[in-house]
């Protein structure tokens, strides 16, 4: 860092468009040192030691280090063979940060692998039967398209879908925590498994699939854009080969 008396000796003396250059110079210094303080003390007492740009391959990338274990922020660098692979690891990471951002929100899990959907379309089916005319009908389908969660869970799984439907709601009238486990493919209990859904994320899922769904039966009429121009194009002809 420049002292005052260091740095007006690099300017010639009787230069005067250099003049308040000095002053501009140490002002950026002040101000410097004031945002390094302010980060710090934003982050906590233990929030970084040092914030560097490191130079990773063709890119640069700012590090916060810290020498502490326990502090409030962290720099996470992925390296990867392949790009896809690396799109793989931060959408996994990303995934595990947000969960972490709804549960301080709300700390509330319901069981995973299925099992609330499954018993959820169970409930809706079961109270269809009670219903008179085409709400019957409707309340049905309402509660199979819960079956898409699990269903999709078996089929990523390489499993059988309809026989896992079966035997989910075979099991969910006596337990309501019943899911799949895709590791090996196994009906158990998902809350003594430790497999469980944050409950601010699922019921927000269910209530904009709802509105979606509501948004679409509300249009009365689609009218379909058909492309501009003139008469249709002739198809293409094979050549006379004997001209």
């Amino acid at each position: 860092m420049f002292q005052q008396t260091g740095f007006g000796s690099l300017l010639k003396e009787g230069s005067k468009h250099y003049s308040g250059l000095e002053e501009a110079m140490m002002r950026n210094i002040d101000a410097c040192k004031a945002l390094s303080k302010m980060t710090r003390s934003s982050l906590g007492p233990h929030g970084m030691n040092k914030m560097v740009i490191n130079h990773l391959d063709k890119l640069f990338v700012t590090i916060f280090r810290r020498d502490q274990d326990e502090n409030k922020l962290a720099t996470i660098v992925l390296r990867g063979s392949t790009h896809s692979l690396l799109e793989d690891a931060e959408r996994a990471i990303d995934d595990g940060v947000n969960t972490v951002k709804s549960l301080v929100k709300d700390k509330r899990l319901v069981a995973g692998g299925g099992a609330t959907e499954i018993h959820l379309a169970h409930l809706l089916q079961k109270y269809a039967k009670t219903q008179p005319g085409l709400d019957q009908y409707a309340l049905e389908k309402f509660g199979q398209a819960f079956e898409v969660i699990p269903r999709t869970l078996a089929e990523n799984a390489g499993l059988k879908a309809e026989e896992i439907i079966a035997k989910l709601y075979a099991v969910t009238a006596d337990s309501k925590t019943s899911g799949l486990d895709v590791s090996d493919g196994q009906i158990k209990d998902m809350k003594e498994a430790f497999i469980l859904d944050s409950w601010e994320t699922k019921s927000w899922a269910i209530k904009l699939c709802i509105d979606a769904v509501l948004t679409i039966l509300r249009v009365d009429q689609i009218i379909m854009a058909k492309p501009a121009g003139g008469p249709k194009p002739r198809d293409a002809q094979a050549p006379d080969l004997d001209d």
